[in-house]
C-alpha cells in the first residue's frame, strides 16, 4: 500500500509544504514552508543576498567523505531515510546517504 506524507507549512500550516534550510551567522535553521512562503522569504533577504559574497563551507568532496566515512549500521540508515522522507528529503531505495540529509538528520536529533 503506498503511503502519503504530508507536510504542513511552520507559518500557515497549509498543506504542500517543504523543507527548507536557511543560515544566519553561524546558525543553521531548518522550516517547513509553501513555495509562496519560500518566495516571500527570498524576496525578504534578496538585497542582502545581491551584496553578499557566497561562501563555500568545505568542497563538495570534503562533505562527500565526511558523509561516507562512517559506517551506519542497516537500522540507521532506515531511521535517516525515513527521517528524510518525512521532512521533505528526497531519498532514494538504493545508494548513499547525501551529506546534507545525514547532517540535517544530525543536527536534529543531537548528534
Amino acid at each position: 500500500m503506498a503511503k502519503s506524507i504530508v507536510i504542513l507549512s511552520d507559518i500557515s500550516g497549509a498543506t504542500g509544504a517543504k523543507t527548507r534550510d536557511f543560515s544566519i551567522g553561524a546558525d543553521t535553521y531548518e522550516v517547513d514552508l509553501t513555495d509562496e512562503e519560500f518566495s516571500d522569504l527570498q524576496d525578504g533577504v534578496a538585497a542582502y543576498v545581491q551584496a553578499g559574497r557566497k561562501v563555500r563551507r568545505g568542497s563538495a568532496s570534503a562533505q562527500a567523505d565526511k558523509s561516507s566515512s562512517v559506517r551506519r549500521s542497516k537500522s540507521d540508515v532506515a531511521a535517516i531515510k525515513a527521517w528524510g522522507a518525512n521532512h521533505g528529503y528526497q531519498v532514494s531505495d538504493r545508494g548513499r546517504l547525501s551529506f546534507a540529509l545525514v547532517e540535517a538528520y544530525e543536527r536534529a536529533n543531537d548528534k
